[in-house]
């Protein structure tokens, strides 16, 4: 089995093949990579637009696609990312969205998620390139996230809560509601049974999928200064599980990148 992956570089896309193994139904999975030597195999150009998101991956579907700021999605299968080789590879472009495509959500198997700035959810069917469900939302999109096993869509964006939707069927089911502000990341765990947030206000919540409730806040705070005010709350921009599932990764807009220990959010390293 092949996986790939991709990154942005000015409008295009450089990628590097590799080889790995998926279990089956964790999604697909990527071996360890190495900077200082990482190249890139193969470079994509001719998107219609700047690339806002992108998602990539192997299995029976194995392709990677691109959301852009016109309001398309670039899909590139295993022979058009072939073709690039010689010049001559042209993508498949899915229109659904009204407005840049904002987020992407895959998870390896037949269905493929976008989020667009025109606050719509779509549900696409990756071997015909079209919409099986979805919707509207009353909030603009800032994340959306698939689970591993492929059954659940979470959403998140300017809203209070973020609206979990059901993949096969395409439909909206449970809401994760508590006080919060605008949510800017999303993650699952790898057994599908917990989701992360990150918010605004740097706050990280831990909830129960199945329950559909909050299980734990975590909080990201600047260090204060005891002759200052009190310190701006600092945004969670990215969020992720480790791969021992015992403590989360997040990127802030303080810079650095945080390894917290759970379940108390103790700052490892």
């Amino acid at each position: 089995m092949r996986s790939w992956i991709a990154m942005m570089l000015v409008g295009s896309l450089g990628i590097a093949a590799l080889s790995a193994q998926q279990p089956a139904g964790k999604g697909p999975m990527l071996p360890p990579i190495n900077p200082a030597t990482a190249k890139a195999d193969i470079v994509i150009t001719g998107l219609d637009g700047p690339g806002l998101a992108i998602v990539a991956g192997g299995g029976d579907s194995e392709l990677i696609a691109a959301g852009c700021e016109n309001g398309t999605i670039q899909v590139f299968k295993k022979d058009t990312i072939a073709a690039f080789k010689s010049g001559k590879g042209t993508p498949a472009i899915w229109k659904g969205h009204q407005g840049p495509v904002r987020a992407l959500a895959w998870n390896g198997g037949p269905v493929l998620a976008s989020a667009g700035a025109d606050k719509k959810i779509n549900f696409w069917k990756v071997a015909e390139g079209k919409v099986v469900g979805g919707g509207p939302l009353d909030f603009r999109i800032r994340t959306i996230a698939m689970s591993p096993d492929g059954k659940t869509l979470a959403s998140g964006g300017e809203g209070e809560v973020i609206q979990l939707w059901d993949v096969a069927s395409g439909k909206p089911t449970a809401k994760l509601a508590d006080k919060m502000d605008w949510t800017l990341c999303l993650a699952f765990s790898a057994d599908s049974k917990q989701l992360l947030s990150g918010d605004y206000q740097g706050k990280i919540r831990i909830w129960d999928v199945a329950g559909a409730k909050k299980t734990a806040t975590l909080e990201h705070k600047a260090k204060a200064d005891p002759k200052g005010p009190p310190p701006d709350p600092i945004p969670v921009t990215a969020i992720t599980f480790a791969p021992d599932g015992k403590s989360i990764v997040i990127g802030a807009d303080d810079g650095p990148i945080h390894f917290l220990n759970l379940p108390d959010g103790k700052l490892l390293r």
